[in-house]
């Protein structure tokens, strides 16, 4: 699978990426971070942070680790293969959950699945940022992906705390305070 940001002009995915950290406000927070890439990266040298990075795709996390370890990271990031609709850590188990562009990689019909199980293991804030259709057509021109449905998604995170939905240039960024909000009234 080919990353996102090598299919853009220049290094509009990683500005992308670091505006998601920006919004999210990771400072010190331990996270998962749901299919590997740089926010990990960013997420330990920008915002002083620990994070677990998953991803089904193994090649995808060896070149990430690698990366990690040139940068001198390696220690605060643990790599693990595992999907997203069946995640193998306890309740609560994280500060924070992050998703950046990884909902559309996953099938339509098992995305709400992987939007409860970030969920749960989130004990305070969960973001979740994917593409527009417009966008999505950008890094993927060949339709090989479905777009998020984001009625559905703000439907699944407003049961889950207060939630906020920013646009973000052709994406679309929620982050949800667990426990706050209707859910936590």
């Amino acid at each position: 699978m080919k990353e996102e940001s090598d299919s853009r002009s220049g290094d509009k995915g990683l500005v992308l990426r670091k505006k998601v950290l920006e919004l999210a406000g990771p400072k010190g927070q331990s996270i998962l971070d749901i299919g590997a890439g740089p926010l990990s990266i960013f997420a330990v040298k920008e915002y002083d942070c620990t994070v677990t990075s998953v991803d089904i795709d193994r090649e995808k996390i060896e070149t990430w680790r690698e990366k990690a370890e040139t940068e001198g990271v390696s220690g605060r990031i643990a790599f693990k293969e595992e999907g997203a609709t069946a995640l193998s850590f306890p309740d609560n188990e994280f500060d924070m959950s992050l998703c950046f562009g990884s909902l559309h990689h996953i099938a339509p019909g098992e995305r709400r699945k992987a939007v409860l199980e970030v969920s749960r293991v989130a004990r305070g804030r969960i973001v979740i940022s994917d593409f527009t259709t417009e966008g999505l057509l950008e890094i993927h021109p060949g339709g090989e992906f479905e777009p998020v449905n984001f009625d559905h998604l703000k439907e699944i995170l407003e049961s889950k705390g207060s939630l906020e939905i920013i646009p973000l240039e052709k994406m679309m960024v929620y982050i949800v305070e667990k426990g706050k909000g209707p859910k936590g009234k």
